[in-house]
């Protein structure tokens, strides 16, 4: 993921990608003005354990933003699981399975955001090229 944001943004000047655990270390003297999770907060096992650690590198009025990450209802929770758990093992890859979390709703619920865009909105019903994840800004 980090390869590819790279080569998508390479001509944007002060735009650094770094591999890393944010919850270590790594960023002690900086403060930041936004941390994304881009198609990554899947591979955390809890909310309650990152945010608190993406929050503490941000500047005062600093947000956090969740993108290109599924949330699902807690009912679905199962059934999201099994398709990953498949999906893994269909490539030849089932540990990876291990790794791979599913978020839900609910467990979102407890840190205080706000959905920039919700794709189930009758709002974006018509629109071309619609995201089916939802976009989440933490402050």
């Amino acid at each position: 993921e980090l390869q590819q944001a790279a080569a998508v943004f390479a001509n944007v000047p002060d735009l650094y990608f770094v591999y890393g655990d944010i919850r270590g270390n790594l960023f002690k003297e900086a403060s930041f003005d936004a941390v994304v999770f881009a198609a990554s907060i899947q591979y955390f096992p809890t909310l309650q354990a990152i945010i608190p650690a993406a929050r503490e590198l941000l500047k005062l009025d600093g947000e956090i933003h969740i993108l290109d990450s599924p949330f699902y209802r807690r009912q679905e929770l199962p059934a999201a699981k099994n398709r990953t758990q498949e999906y893994f093992r269909s490539i030849g890859f089932e540990k990876m399975a291990d790794h791979y979390f599913h978020h839900s709703l609910e467990e979102l619920q407890q840190v205080k955001h706000r959905v920039l865009y919700n794709p189930s909105s009758a709002k974006y019903f018509f629109a071309k090229n619609k995201n089916p994840f939802p976009w989440i800004c933490i402050t």
